[in-house]
């Protein structure tokens, strides 16, 4: 089976799943959250309190005898609020906030820019490396294995000389020698293509690979 994954899914999975993106994207979160806390300070911060005095307990320890039904214990609430007044420094938290989310954004579409760019030259050097293997398999390599087989018929029936049949043989081993370097550079472009999108390329039930001479 070939090679099934499409430009766009391979896009897909990197947007979602390379760790460099997924890093930045917590940034960006961070930093949000920074400039919700800078904001939150330009707000009043409303207190409230409660009091409880025992005036029973109050007049026996100053009086040293116990009050009569007329002591009774006091409740209070209270309300205060603090206005805040410097907001010169608070405006550069929230100013330093927001250039740090905008930089981290601009740095997360840079970097899906480029990974999208990496992406399409190796998939295009992929493709490229898929059909030379498809064409030493399925035609160059069977010619030569034909040559190869006449060339040593002839040689037999001395109608060819063993300089030819050296020759049908090298060029052989020559096309068997390619292939498997087309291979590896498919297996190679395979592992680059997985460190961009962050997943297994190669093992994927749905996309299984499965290459060379058989």
């Amino acid at each position: 089976m070939s090679f099934n994954y499409t430009l766009e899914k391979l896009y897909r999975l990197a947007m979602n799943n390379q760790q460099e993106l997924n890093a930045l994207d917590f940034d960006i979160e961070k930093y949000g959250k920074k400039i919700k806390l800078a904001k939150m300070d330009y707000l009043p911060n409303f207190k409230i309190g409660f009091d409880y005095i025992q005036v029973g307990d109050a007049e026996k320890n100053l009086m040293g005898n116990v009050p009569d039904d007329n002591g009774q214990d006091a409740y209070g609430v209270n309300f205060g609020i603090s206005i805040p007044l410097w907001f010169g420094k608070n405006n550069a938290r929230l100013r330093q906030a927001k250039l740090e989310r905008q930089a981290a954004i601009y740095e997360k579409k840079d970097l899906e820019n480029k990974t999208v760019s990496q992406i399409k030259l190796i998939y295009f050097k992929l493709q490229n490396s898929d059909r030379l293997v498809k064409l030493y398999k399925e035609s160059l390599i069977p010619q030569a294995v034909q040559s190869m087989q006449a060339a040593e018929v002839w040689y037999k029936q001395k109608q060819g000389s063993f300089s030819g049949l050296l020759e049908a043989q090298s060029i052989w081993l020559n096309f068997n020698l390619a292939q498997h370097r087309a291979l590896t550079d498919y297996y190679q472009r395979i592992a680059q293509l997985e460190g961009l999108v962050g997943v297994n390329l190669m093992f994927d039930k749905d996309n299984l690979i499965q290459k060379g001479a058989n």
